[in-house]
């Protein structure tokens, strides 16, 4: 069974690249990190994934594994900050803290999205 189900992902994977590079708009770039950056619940998403990535690639578990998803949370939101996408537009640094706490509670499943969008909501400038 884990064999069919092998050869049933490489070939939708097969079918779906052609469909995908058909997809794309001819700019070149494959990149955006907007998609990934630009939001708090994405930020949460991509802290997820990483985190999972390199907890495989050390192989840590329990408090290790939560101060390594804090670290890329802060990580994330550095380089959001520093290529100036979605949230992180004409921000100051400190920001860089804030939203990655925020990206740590969500990822780590402490507070949910709304919550830490309500609790940042107060903190932000008014225009």
């Amino acid at each position: 069974m884990k064999t069919f189900i092998k050869y049933l992902l490489v070939f939708a994977m097969l079918f779906l690249f052609p469909v995908l590079a058909f997809c794309q708009d001819g700019t070149g770039s494959f990149f955006d990190p907007a998609a990934f950056l630009g939001t708090l619940t994405a930020l949460a998403a991509s802290v997820t994934a990483v985190t999972e990535f390199l907890k495989r690639q050390i192989q840590t578990k329990g408090f290790i594994a939560q101060i390594l998803s804090w670290i890329v949370a802060i990580a994330l939101s550095a380089l959001g900050w520093w290529l100036q996408v979605g949230m992180y537009v004409g921000v100051e640094w400190f920001w860089i803290f804030i939203y990655g706490l925020a990206g740590g509670l969500v990822s780590n499943g402490i507070f949910d999205t709304g919550i830490v969008k309500a609790i940042i909501n107060i903190f932000k400038k008014k225009k």
